[in-house]
This record gives structure tokens, sequence and C-alpha cells, in this order.
């Protein structure tokens, strides 16, 4: 499983939008996941106003509508089970989700704050040690 970490991203409600939108227009399925389901509430009122020309169609997890959407947004496991297209998860809590290894790739971000910094260091040392295909990326900005 290949999984991705985005690290020193300053702005991660804007920098989600645009990894989802880059995933939603290749036709991907996305899942995101946060355990906080206020914070998914500004990400799914961010993904519906993110230009004025444009917007991402999404639906939560519970929707009826979830089963015709390809950007799934949720705050608890178990994880809805998609389409056979690209399956991508975006890991925005602080930990490993339990259900990881149901996706094709997982992309993990990890903003400036201390907190999450120590965080994603240990998850990227839990996935190296566990043989998983890992990618870093820097965000500059």
């Amino acid at each position: 499983m290949r999984i991705d970490f985005h690290s020193n991203v300053a702005d991660r409600l804007s920098y989600c939008c645009r990894l989802i939108r880059k995933a939603y227009q290749t036709n991907c399925h996305v899942t995101v996941f946060h355990p906080d389901s206020r914070q998914l509430r500004v990400l799914d009122e961010a993904l519906w106003t993110i230009s004025e020309q444009e917007f991402i169609a999404h639906a939560g997890a519970e929707s009826p509508q979830a089963k015709h959407s390809s950007v799934l947004l949720t705050a608890a496991e178990p994880f809805p089970v998609q389409t056979d297209k690209t399956r991508i998860l975006l890991n925005l809590s602080q930990h490993t989700p339990q259900q990881f290894a149901l996706f094709e790739r997982m992309i993990e971000i990890v903003s400036r704050t201390e907190d999450d910094i120590q965080a994603g260091r240990q998850r990227y040392r839990s996935y190296q040690q566990s043989g998983h295909e890992l990618h870093h990326f820097q965000a500059n900005a």
C-alpha cells in the first residue's frame, strides 16, 4: 500500500481541498476521515465553495447520497465501502485509522503544529516498520 505524507502544511483546509479537487478531477474515490465532526462540517462548506466557478460534489458517509458520491466525509469507522475505482483515504486525524488497509492509497496531512508533527512522525515510523511504500512531500507555503 502506498502512503503519502504531506508535511509542513500551513493551511490544512485549503490544502485538503486542493488534494480532494485533484482526486475528484481524475475520477478517484476519496474518503476523508477526521474524528471531529465539527471539522468535517468546516471542510464540507469549503468543498461547496472552493471557488466562484466550481464546487466539489461530496456527501457525508451517513447520507443517502453517499453511495453515489466519489468524495465521502466521515468522522467514524468503519469506513463505507466504495466502488472498484481508485480509492484514497485522506487521514486528517492524529492516529492511524484501523481500516486504512482497505484503501489502495492513503494520504496523511501534517500541519506545522508541534502536536501534529510528533503524531505524524510516530505514524510514519509505524508505517515504515510495517513495510508500506512511503512517499514524503514538503508543502512550500
